[in-house]
């Protein structure tokens, strides 16, 4: 017993010894097997196609899991010389369960330990390869270069014209175009063979599990141009124990997104099988490349959810039906830069592979914040030319379209219907029809849309009729003529649509997205829409408006115009009723946005500046007007067209606004005085823009209509201009009497200004203008003009800057009013009242009156001479007839021009006058030859005697225009005035003075021979002596006695002058032969009866002077030559008082 006790030992343990010993070893490193993996590679390649070669590295033992025994290949490589498709793995280990072993059954486990498998994707589907990837040297994208074969596949072109073959195929027919829906057969038949060869396997006792662990799979999409790389990828299949079952495990990591999921494969009762898969978080691009192109305009980026159950024909192993479930939460819908989430409910497709048709039941979609429920069947087919085609037929129920600038609906579209096609080879998507249901409202559309990486292209035709308003801003892609849809969604509130048809195409690349600055293709963007019941504004700021009747919306590329009848904006003074709105947008040449806004408006006053404060405020108030713009009232009728030109980004200002504003105001007043002054009942014409604006019309102030005219510009003050033609009679019922100086109609235009004063211009062409006391008067129809600035200053009014011209008469100078006391003071620094005048005056209050300073190198006196000498409108003497105050004269002159060609030289005048009363007056004056005037006066207790002494009186007459045919004469002049009588007494004494060429005078002297030969000689009368006397009273001047004495002739002369009836009634005696007559009279006793009156003689000729001082008639009675003396008064010509 010991003995065999020790044999057993020896046999069992010495075997468990080694046993134990090789356990611990492999638990410490593998042992290898050189010679081994020779024999399993010559057994493995036995079983390959003659192009296929297998590398194995070293093969060795090792211990998985610290239990399961493996055989280990490393470096395991795996070509194909036809293909060129090459596989490579770390390592290829098969496991085995040492206790099934020795029941018979090894359930060995391959497990494939990072294996690295590179694949193309094209139109030919997908398919083992080998490629390396060759970096750009300048830093660009990498390019794959694919290493082919023996075989190559054929180049495939894709043109506008169509997929074309490049190359020849194989003849097998292996190579060759599918369809989607073909491949989606072949890879899932594929997968289905590939559970079954486990099965297999597993039943043939070879092994019953596959692992794949580490894995890569890098895949080049050549027809997208994607590369993408899976890695991490494991995959754990095993049959069940329902052996009817094989089911596993798997996960792969793609950018950096893992996906996993299960999947199995069942045995049916009826021999076929069934496929199901699930997988999480899969990103769907992974085997639809095209739908996450990152160079595209539109992608779907994210992950989601797929369930997969499909059967299999137990006949051919072919796909029979299928059944997918899709979750797309958590997917993007990208345009451009723009992310739109999508979720959805679990979306049920059933497959029909023989039909090649997709059936998605009604779902709950979302994308963004829009949504519907939706259901549709999808056909897949091949187009030999085009490649892989998609028919759709979409059905949408309760699509609530919910742009992001937009609230969300009130309702949604009930139903809309679509049919159309894609082809995704071309990024192509037909609309044959879709059909949009809103109540009685309906929208159709058709067209094409082309997605690719050069941009989007869009061909949509689209018409409507019953919509709203907010439907069509959600309708309207916001892609498309964005500036045109933003001002549409952000203005127009309310509406409905009677009819529309729009027109959108784009060739692709030409659709601005997001910021892009593209332009629009010609005719690109046609929108042709008529609503009703419109709700609109202009601009944002602006209160919305009812449009009354139809609104036209045009859009033509970038250009918008909206038209229609009109409406009313309400303010809280009142509506503002516009009439014939219309809108206009367009863009410039250079690309910036012009907006353009017209209409006519009607409103009162009031609302329409409650308007403006909504629209603009503080617009009003920084506005310096010279008005309360809230006192004014009237109604103003205007049309007004407005320019908004967007600037370009950076500038200063975002936008600049030009506007044209013209219209009328009636009834137009002001509650509250404009300027000091009452404004009403105006009826005026304005126009305005943004360099200023102007009004102008005709209105009431202070009771009088004037012309009104007020303009302004931006930066600057406003001018207002006032204008109005005055009368006398206007100008007496404002208490200003300038009856006896002015009468006609003046034009009068005033402009306040800045400063407070007040701008005048008066046109005097048809007033007539009387200064008598000056001689001076304008006719009317005779131009003249008024200029001057008015100051006031509480009750004092200054007049600056007076110019007054008419005729030749010409002031120029300054005065101050003051309201209760009168003028303060005037002062003309040039006083024209005949050409060549040159002098100044200066008026200022004295005591009781006025006092006058001229100074002057040169004065016309004629206009004033004729005033107070001349014998048809002289008044007789220095007097005033418009001026009751005292006046003060103080006059010095170098010379003053008179008749006849008279100068004075050396003037120097001191009057004071009150009317016609002369108080004072000191005359000194020069004249030619020496010739002198002096006038002094001196006062006595009854009044004041006023002496005159000359040398050369005929210079005195021809200078004041009063008689110019008297030569020489020195002598006095001596006015003794009575002021309790109020006359004066004069005597006028002249020496040696001739009458030279006198008309008047050789009619009396004609009736006598000697006479008639003293003028044949010549016609001039000589005298020695003559004496005047006179009384002068204030309607006349009666001549007390009048004497001529000369050598030959002499005379005397008696009656009256009327001043007041301007008329002679003289009579006198001339008296022929002067001294011998005279001697008569010299005789005592018999002389006064010989030779009558004193200044007469024994022979005489009685003479009479009537009628008008400028145009005296003489009579002569020749019958008195033959009485003597005192009988010759029997027929003197008797006065008209006597």
């Amino acid at each position: 017993m010991p003995f065999a006790a020790v044999i057993v030992a020896w046999v069992l343990g010495v075997p468990c010894a080694l046993l134990v010993l090789l356990y611990v070893v492999l638990l410490i490193t593998p042992i290898r097997l050189p010679y081994v993996s020779q024999g399993a590679r010559a057994l493995a390649m036995s079983t390959m196609a003659p192009t296929t070669d297998l590398e194995l590295g070293d093969m060795g033992l090792a211990i998985e899991g610290g239990v399961w025994p493996v055989l280990q290949f490393n470096n395991v490589t795996l070509s194909d010389s036809k293909t060129g498709a090459l596989i490579a793995m770390e390592a290829l280990e098969i496991g085995f369960s040492p206790i099934r072993a020795l029941l018979g059954q090894p359930s060995a486990t391959v497990t494939m330990v990072g294996p690295h498998i590179q694949m193309v994707q094209d139109l030919f589907g997908p398919r083992v390869a080998r490629f390396e990837l060759v970096e750009d040297p300048e830093g660009g994208p990498a390019t794959v270069r694919v290493l082919e074969g023996e075989t190559s596949f054929p180049a495939i072109d894709i043109s506008a014209n169509g997929v074309a073959l490049n190359g020849q195929s194989p003849a097998d027919g292996s190579v060759q175009l599918r369809s989607d829906n073909d491949w989606l057969v072949y890879n899932l038949k594929a997968a289905e063979t590939g559970m079954a060869d486990i099965v297999e396997q597993v039943e043939m006792g070879r092994f019953s599990r596959l692992v794949i662990r580490d894995g890569v799979v890098e895949m080049s999409d050549s027809v997208y141009g994607l590369f993408r790389r899976f890695e991490d990828i494991s995959l754990d299949v095993a049959q069940g124990r329902d052996r009817e079952v094989v089911q596993g495990t798997f996960s792969a990591r793609l950018g950096g997104r893992t996906m996993a999921g299960t999947l199995s494969r069942t045995v049916e009762q009826d021999g076929g099988t069934r496929l199901e898969a699930d997988i999480a978080n899969i990103d769907f691009a992974s085997f639809l490349p095209f739908i996450d192109d990152p160079d595209a305009l539109i992608a779907v980026r994210g992950a989601g959810a797929i369930s997969i159950d499909v059967h299999f024909t137990p006949e051919t192993g072919d796909p029979e039906d299928g059944e997918f479930k899709l979750d797309l939460t958590g997917l993007d819908l990208r345009i451009k830069d723009d992310f739109f989430p999508i979720a959805s409910s679990i979306v049920d497709i059933d497959w029909s592979p023989d039909t090649a048709t997709f059936t998605m039941a009604e779902s709950a979609l979302s994308i963004g914040q829009s949504s519907a429920y939706v259901s549709g069947v999808f056909a897949l087919g091949l187009d030999q030319a085009y490649g892989p085609t998609i028919g759709m037929s979409m059905t949408a129920r309760n699509l609530a379209l919910h742009p992001g600038d937009m609230e969300a609906p009130q309702a949604p579209f009930e139903e809309v219907t679509l049919t159309g096609w894609s082809a995704p080879l071309y990024g192509a998507t037909g609309i044959d029809r879709l059909v949009a249901r809103k109540g009685d409202g309906r929208i159709e559309m058709s067209g094409r849309i082309d997605m690719l990486r050069a941009g989007m292209g869009i061909d949509l035709t689209l018409s409507g009729q019953g919509v709203s308003a907010d439907d069509v801003k959600r309708i309207w892609p916001y892609m498309m003529a964005r500036d045109s849809r933003d001002w549409f969604v952000a203005n127009v509130s309310d509406g409905a649509v009677k009819d529309t048809r729009m027109r959108f195409s784009f060739p692709v690349g030409s659709l601005a997205i997001g910021e892009e600055d593209v332009p629009l293709p010609e005719d690109s963007i046609s929108i042709d829409l008529v609503g009703t019941g419109v709700v609109a504004r202009a601009t944002p700021e602006m209160a919305p408006i009812e449009v009354a009747g139809d609104v036209t919306l045009r859009l033509r590329d970038d250009d918008l115009s909206v038209a229609a009848a009109g409406g009313e904006f309400p303010t809280e003074a009142g509506p503002v009723t516009v009439s014939n709105p219309a809108l206009a947008m367009e863009t410039s040449v250079d690309g910036r946005g012009i907006f353009e806004v017209s209409g006519d408006i009607r409103s009162n006053i009031p609302s329409l500046i409650a308007l403006v404060r909504e629209q603009q405020p503080g617009l009003i108030e920084n506005l310096d007007l010279p008005l309360d713009i809230d006192a004014l009232t009237g109604t103003v009728d205007a049309a007004m067209l407005g320019t908004v030109t967007l600037n370009e980004e950076g500038a200063e200002e975002p936008f600049r606004i030009d506007y044209v504003l013209n219209g009328s105001v009636n009834g137009f007043s002001s509650s509250k005085p404009v300027m000091d002054h009452r404004v009403g009942d105006g009826r005026l014409m304005f126009s305005a823009s943004q360099e200023g604006f102007q009004l102008g019309g005709t209105a009431a102030i202070d009771g009088k209509e004037a012309e009104i005219e007020f303009t302004g510009a931006i930066g600057a003050e406003p001018t207002l201009r006032l204008a109005t033609t005055v009368s006398a009679d206007d100008l007496a019922k404002l208490g200003f009497d300038v009856s006896d100086f002015f009468s006609g109609e003046v034009r009068v235009v005033g402009q306040p200004m800045p400063d407070g004063t007040f701008q005048a211009i008066a046109d005097l062409t048809n007033a007539r203008i009387t200064l008598e006391d000056i001689g001076v008067s304008k006719a009317s129809g005779v131009p003249g003009t008024l200029r001057a600035v008015v100051a006031p200053d509480g009750e004092v009014t200054e007049l600056r800057d007076i110019d007054l011209t008419f005729g030749s008469a010409h002031l120029a100078g300054s005065l101050s009013y003051h309201m209760s006391d009168g003028l303060q003071l005037a002062e003309f620094s040039t006083f024209q009242l005949s050409s060549g005048d040159n002098a100044t005056v200066r008026v200022a209050p004295i005591d009781g009156g006025y006092g006058l300073v001229m100074r002057g190198r040169q004065f016309d006196l004629k206009p004033m001479l004729r005033r107070y000498f001349g014998l048809g409108t002289g008044t007789g003497g220095v007097s005033t007839t418009q001026f009751n105050e005292m006046l003060a004269l103080d006059v010095e002159l170098d010379r003053a021009i008179g008749f006849y060609q008279t100068t004075a030289f050396n003037v120097d005048v001191d009057l004071l006058l009150s009317g016609s009363d002369l108080r004072r007056a000191n005359v000194t004056a020069n004249f030619s030859e020496g010739n002198a005037l002096a006038v002094t006066t001196n006062t006595t207790p009854e009044g004041r005697i006023m002496s005159m002494a000359f040398n050369d009186a005929g210079t005195i007459l021809r200078l004041l225009g009063v008689y110019s045919q008297l030569a020489g004469g020195q002598g006095s002049l001596v006015l003794n005035r009575n002021a309790a009588r109020d006359t004066e007494v004069g005597e006028l004494q002249l020496q040696n003075f001739s009458l030279i060429d006198e008309a008047n005078v050789a009619q009396v002297l004609g009736n006598h021979q000697d006479s008639r030969e003293l003028i044949a000689q010549q016609n001039r009368l000589d005298f020695q002596r003559g004496r005047v006397t006179f009384t002068r009273r204030d309607d006349r001047i009666e001549v007390n006695e009048g004497v001529l004495a000369g050598s030959s002739i002499g005379g005397t002369v008696r009656g009256y002058i009327y001043t007041d009836q301007r008329q002679y009634d003289l009579t006198g005696t001339y008296v022929p032969l002067f001294g011998l007559n005279n001697a008569f009279r010299q005789i005592p006793l018999l002389g006064p009866l010989l030779g009558g009156r004193e200044g007469e003689g024994l022979v005489g000729v009685t003479f009479a002077v009537r009628g008008p001082l400028d145009n005296p008639q003489f009579r002569i009675n020749p019958l008195s030559a033959l009485l003597p003396g005192v009988f010759r008064e029997l027929f003197e010509f008797q006065t008209q008082t006597q």
